[in-house]
């Protein structure tokens, strides 16, 4: 009982809004902390298709007003954006990316 409670305790604090724990990327030199599930609506730079998560985050590095991007899974689709706020809202198609 004791070992179940301390796994959900630790899934839950160190859990994202979307119920996945975040994971940190290091792209090309910057640090991102992906948001499983979520998008952040507007405050698009730019938008771009077909990237992988490494030429996104290569993309945003190159624009100094980029904060962070997300990506569409179904069809590699890249936002990048001058700032990611709050919590995000949940869609499954996407990953989000903020850089630290």
């Amino acid at each position: 009982m004791a070992v179940v409670l301390l796994v959900t305790l630790l899934f839950w604090c160190c859990s994202s809004a979307s119920g996945y724990a975040d994971q940190t990327f290091n792209i090309q030199g910057a640090n991102y902390t992906r948001k499983t599930a979520l998008d952040f609506g507007g405050n698009d730079i730019a938008y771009a298709k077909p990237l992988n998560r490494t030429q996104c985050g290569t993309w945003c590095n190159s624009h100094p007003q980029c904060k962070g991007f997300a990506r569409g899974l179904g069809g590699n689709e890249c936002w990048i954006k001058t700032q990611m706020p709050g919590n995000g809202s949940p869609n499954n198609d996407r990953n989000s990316f903020i850089k630290m």
